[in-house]
């Protein structure tokens, strides 16, 4: 929270995060800050009444478009444990151990960038990479296999 204040200046409007960070302790927290957190409220249900139903509607649209948005950095984590081994690091030390994780993340990020620039252009894609590695063979294009190791 601290290093997104130094950054931009103001605290963000939600936390996205896990169920199990959802605390009593963590919300209060996050109270004088102005910021949301992006699960389910403590405690019982509220009770829906007329006056209330609106509000009601509206907080549950808000969760629901809130757990939408973590889905795709949930996701993320997983191609990231089963297709690139982050579940698995044996390094020893925690500045290599960062550095490994932040060149996982940014081979994944480098891929989506590949998609994007290069979907429309396959054949040209591919040539490039078989410049690039000196390969006869066909390589696969992003969206369609992983990097084979």
């Amino acid at each position: 929270m601290e290093n997104y204040y130094q950054r931009y200046g103001v605290y963000p409007e939600a936390v996205l995060a896990d169920p199990i960070y959802g605390t009593r302790t963590n919300r209060d927290y996050l109270k004088p800050l102005g910021t949301r957190y992006s699960g389910k409220p403590l405690g019982r249900p509220k009770k829906v009444t007329k006056t209330n139903q609106a509000e009601l509607k509206k907080q549950k649209a808000q969760r629901r478009e809130d757990y939408r948005q973590r889905i795709s950095i949930e996701g993320k984590f997983g191609q990231g444990q089963s297709g690139y081994d982050l579940g698995y690091i044996k390094t020893k030390r925690a500045d290599t151990t960062a550095a490994y994780i932040n060149s996982i993340f940014l081979v994944m990020n480098l891929l989506v960038l590949l998609k994007i620039f290069f979907a429309p252009h396959k054949v040209l894609f591919e040539e490039l990479i078989r410049k690039l590695f000196h390969s006869p063979r066909s390589v696969c294009f992003p969206q369609e296999c992983y990097l084979k190791r």
